[in-house]
């Protein structure tokens, strides 16, 4: 069996949305939109890198979560308990 290249990805041309695998239909819901694109072998390069910029890194320092403070804002009850869970 062949070797698949790594180096392509399969983005859907109606909403974005990148595969490894061409698909027959996204999950947006068009049919036969994707397109094969080669990604860069450098990824500070790739426009669509998630990454955060190498000297934002650099200049993070970790907290302790002790240490975190937070504002308390008033909340609003919507009177779903469940909802009111989720949201906080």
């Amino acid at each position: 069996m062949a070797k698949k290249n790594a180096a392509t990805v399969f983005v859907c041309k109606e909403c974005g949305y990148e595969s490894l695998k061409w698909m027959g239909q996204c999950i947006c819901g068009a049919w036969n939109s994707f397109a094969e694109e080669r990604v860069s072998a450098d990824a500070a390069d790739d426009p669509r890198s998630r990454a955060l910029p190498t000297g934002a890194r650099k200049n993070a320092d970790a907290v302790k979560l002790v240490d975190v403070r937070s504002d308390r804002k008033h909340r609003l009850n919507t009177g779903i308990d469940e909802l009111n869970r989720v949201l906080g």
